[in-house]
């Protein structure tokens, strides 16, 4: 592998455009935009155009390129499990948009072949990388608000625009489970670690769509026996945060999942002894961070299996929330 990773991109989403391939561009020591393909000819040139690469009119066609270490998949859920598939059968390192599949057995089988290939495959937790959440656990770990009782996490937001936006679309493994859930349940476990469980869950699902718009649920640490709660939904007020509960105190951020790069972070601590204080960071790109981690990973040739380990468990997560709630889609696969 040369000195840059050749990165191409396979879709042309919102988050795409917006933040994902200007991270790309602006890390010129580190990536070469090789190519973004799309079954849209024109979307293809339009994005091209915009990001000085090539144009690539079939996804096939850019995983088969032989310059290419790794590619990002910013596709429909439903599309993610076929190209991540066809990706790692061409050596390719994966970045995937959440959430990595419609199914657990799908995740399962995707990182066993990611492991038999040596190949990283990362879902783009974006906010695992800003420094909020190392500042956020370095707090907890310092006993700056005593024992931790519980978690709350909230992402919703209003309902969107487009009535063809893809998350409306079932056939497209659309829902606000897969696409705003997934971050609540992604952050309890960096602080819980993997040995939690489903143990309520309610969702609303629209009729006419056919998805789940909004849900909620109560989960538990065997370990510790500390509780997490979470709320997300399309259809709601604007809501991004995370507040941590313990015995002395409580930290409290409104920004956790999606903070703007021109965004200075504040997070609120209060505590019994001293009150409220608020500590306020410059601001960050996590999705450049995210890049630079995916890269040193496959340049470190690291061992990947923490990263199985979290998408297997992220989506064992999503699993048990949709039995607790009766959304369909479940399924109970062998994880050995």
């Amino acid at each position: 592998m040369s000195k840059k990773l050749n990165i191409g991109v396979l879709g042309c989403a919102n988050i795409a455009k917006k933040s994902m391939i200007p991270a790309i561009k602006n890390l010129t020591d580190h990536f070469n935009l090789l190519g973004i393909a799309s079954r849209s000819p024109s979307k293809a040139d339009e994005f091209c155009n915009i990001f000085n690469t090539k144009a690539y009119y079939h996804y096939a066609d850019l995983i088969e390129d032989q310059n290419l270490d790794a590619i990002y998949i910013p596709l429909p859920n439903s599309l993610h499990k076929e190209w991540i598939e066809k990706s790692i059968q061409q050596g390719l390192h994966v970045l995937v948009e959440k959430s990595m599949a419609c199914k657990l057995e799908d995740v399962v089988h995707l990182n066993r072949l990611a492991a038999k290939s040596g190949l990283l495959l990362m879902e783009n937790f974006q906010f695992r990388f800003h420094p909020q959440l190392d500042i956020i656990k370095k707090l907890l770990n310092n006993g700056e608000i005593g024992s931790l009782r519980s978690i709350k996490s909230t992402f919703a937001f209003p309902p969107f625009n487009d009535e063809h936006n893809i998350r409306y679309s079932a056939k497209l493994g659309g829902g606000a489970l897969l696409d705003a859930g997934a971050y609540p349940l992604k952050i309890f476990q960096i602080f819980l670690g993997n040995d939690i469980q489903v143990l309520a869950a309610s969702a609303y699902s629209d009729s006419s769509r056919c998805v789940d718009l909004w849900g909620s649920a109560f989960l538990g640490c065997n370990i510790s026996g500390v509780s997490a709660q979470m709320n997300f939904g399309f259809d709601n007020f604007y809501q991004c945060e995370l507040e941590l509960i313990g015995s002395k105190g409580r930290i409290y951020t409104d920004r956790i999942f999606t903070a703007p790069a021109t965004h200075s972070v504040k997070i609120d601590i209060h505590k019994s002894t001293s009150g409220k204080t608020t500590l306020e960071l410059n601001p960050s790109n996590h999705f450049e961070k995210l890049l630079l981690n995916f890269r040193e990973k496959i340049a470190k040739t690291e061992d990947f299996a923490d990263e199985y380990s979290q998408n297997v468990n992220q989506a064992r997560l999503i699993n048990e929330f949709r039995l607790r709630s009766g959304l369909p889609g479940s399924d109970k696969p062998t994880l050995d």
